[in-house]
């Protein structure tokens, strides 16, 4: 007897999951503004957290308020504590014990703001960097991607047909479908079904959950398609089934 075929990506999407709930957001101005004021003297930093960020009202709050507390609990006294009685090399070399209080307030912001960047997946964003980590592990099993698995056969094959579909839909903020388009690319249809891709029902437009999602799906892509790095170019012509240059109308079914 036969056994009964998986269910399709279709029959896995939950109905509410269709609609894009909008989150408060700001204007890409404004929100530079909050992080250039809170976060003074480190535009770099300032511009990759909102890169992470982008407008959500929510993270920018988190975002700063973590960067507080560091702040405060990582001044000039604190650090003085620290390093009395080194005789560590590194200490004496890298931190301007003999410069003015200013060069060594300067010193520590900086050091501050790389610090704050390093660790900001494991301070503010923990909360959204293992949701997004369950959101993704979520995907990967759904029963239409264990389908394309088995169908390619081949890991490198397979993440060549993920990578690229997940960077075509990354390259655009917002995806316009057409009145007689019918999306039946099983990728894309397990990003809906799982919550990392949302589709607005009313004006039929795709767009990523948020930009932290973006931002961690493109490091996570680029992680799994860098291991394959090597061996790409053999099969990445096979990716080609994703059909893009008709996507707007019927994609193919990969």
């Amino acid at each position: 007897m036969r056994s009964a075929a998986p269910p399709s990506a279709e029959a896995t999407v939950d109905p509410s999951s269709l609609l894009c709930f909008d989150v408060p957001e700001v204007e890409p101005a404004v929100a530079r503004a909050v992080l250039k004021e809170n976060i003074q003297n480190c535009d770099r930093v300032a511009r990759a957290l909102f890169r992470v960020s982008g407008g959500n009202l929510k993270l920018l709050a988190r975002l700063v308020r973590s960067y507080r507390e560091l702040e405060a609990s990582l001044d000039l006294p604190a650090v003085h504590q620290i390093l009395a009685g080194s005789v560590s090399p590194v200490d004496d070399e890298y931190f301007p014990l003999k410069g003015t209080l200013e060069e060594q307030a300067q010193y520590l912001q900086e050091e501050r703001c790389k610090m704050f960047v390093r660790n900001v997946h494991n301070t503010a964003l923990e909360c959204e960097v293992g949701q997004f980590e369950n959101l993704m592990n979520r995907f990967l099993s759904l029963p239409s991607m264990e389908s394309i698995r088995h169908r390619l056969k081949n890991r490198v094959h397979f993440w060549v047909a993920v990578s690229e579909t997940v960077r075509y839909l990354l390259g655009k903020p917002l995806l316009q479908l057409r009145p007689d388009a019918a999306i039946e690319n099983k990728v894309v249809l397990s990003l809906l079904a799982c919550g990392l891709l949302h589709l607005n029902a009313q004006s039929r437009t795709l767009e990523f959950k948020d930009s932290l999602t973006r931002f961690l799906l493109e490091a996570f892509i680029d992680k799994e398609y860098g291991g394959c790095a090597s061996s790409v170019e053999l099969y990445s012509s096979q990716s080609r089934c994703l059909g893009w240059s008709n996507w707007s109308t019927r994609p193919t079914t990969c």
